[in-house]
């Protein structure tokens, strides 16, 4: 009803599923200057996504929902406010080893760079 309502065409692309190389390898767009893109994959894939889209195309309207439309939609229950700044702990209710073992890698990733990188010197992290 909407893509009547307002006459423009709307391009679904499903995406390969595996890690983003094999997804960029794969995909390939070359954005219009009149398209808006949405990107609705998990956290970091979209941004990674994004970030491709960006350094391929020199126009790009581009902007990242993740999972909102499953929570917009009911799919998907919103993280309860006591929550809210440690979302990752509610999120670890579906598909809790691979959202484990993400965190487990960027958690040591992180450590590692902060103790042996220089841009990490005198760097300090804030939940706000």
């Amino acid at each position: 009803m909407q893509r009547k309502q307002f006459k423009r065409k709307i391009n679904h692309i499903s995406l390969p599923y595996g890690n983003f190389e094999n997804i960029s390898y794969k995909f390939q767009y070359k954005i219009k200057r009149d398209e808006i893109i949405f990107i609705t994959l998990p956290t970091p894939k979209q941004e990674q996504l994004a970030k491709f889209l960006k350094d391929k195309n020199l126009f790009f309207k581009i902007i990242c929902i993740g999972g909102s439309i499953n929570i917009a939609s009911g799919e998907e229950k919103e993280v309860p406010k006591f929550f809210s700044k440690f979302e990752f702990l509610w999120r670890l209710r579906y598909d809790p080893i691979r959202r484990l073992n993400r965190l487990i890698k960027t958690f040591f990733a992180y450590f590692f760079a902060m103790m042996f990188t220089k841009n990490f010197k005198n760097k300090s992290a804030k939940i706000i």
